[in-house]
């Protein structure tokens, strides 16, 4: 057999509408695409979602280290007033109040960046304050947005917006959805949690 007869036999229309077929969730658009959680990078042009601050969510969260990895994991804490503030208590010194911040970039791929915020008794940082702003003038356009020792988050404007192609904010999912999403598996609402027992020194069976 030669070769192109086995590249037609592996790669013919039958063989891609069978592949499409069983693989129909992996393609098009998912109703609950996964959404990264991380910073903005440099070489990138972002778009935040709302016009305002007052458009997003302010939530507490926990920054944890996971011990295989060693990597920072950050957790959602929710609950009823009395929950949250056991909660809280029981993380002090690694939650944070912060900003759930959807943005889109010039590919179209959407991801939430997490503006952390002072917390109770903590001085304002160039870190909090410069992200806010970063935020807000990414809420009127396309910006690249970095990090520069000793001035904080810089926002950046392209010289001629028309040669960045417009992509749009889908319109299956909401800010809070976006924001579930993005916290699957990852939200701490119950002291019976086990992030709560590994933190606090108790039995997982306990």
């Amino acid at each position: 057999m030669s070769e192109q007869d086995k590249a037609s036999l592996i790669f013919n229309k039958d063989e891609t509408r069978r592949t499409i077929r069983e693989n129909t969730d992996l393609v098009g658009d998912s109703d609950n695409p996964v959404i990264e959680i991380r910073k903005p990078r440099q070489e990138q042009w972002i778009k935040c979602r709302g016009k305002s601050l007052e458009d997003l969510h302010w939530k507490d969260l926990v920054f944890l280290q996971d011990q295989d990895t060693m990597k920072e994991e950050v957790w959602l804490l929710n609950g009823d007033e009395d929950t949250l503030k056991k909660l809280r208590n029981t993380f002090e010194g690694v939650t944070r109040p912060s900003i759930l911040v959807p943005c889109i970039d010039q590919t179209g791929t959407e991801f939430l960046w997490i503006v952390k915020q002072p917390g109770k008794g903590m001085r304002m940082t160039l870190a909090h304050s410069t992200g806010k702003v970063a935020v807000e003038n990414a809420q009127k356009g396309w910006r690249k947005i970095y990090w520069k020792p000793g001035y904080g988050y810089v926002s950046m404007k392209p010289v001629d917006p028309d040669a960045i192609d417009d992509q749009k904010f889908t319109d299956k999912l909401s800010i809070e959805e976006i924001c579930f999403n993005a916290f699957d598996g990852r939200i701490i609402d119950t002291m019976d949690h086990v992030q709560v027992k590994v933190w606090r020194g108790q039995k997982l069976n306990g």
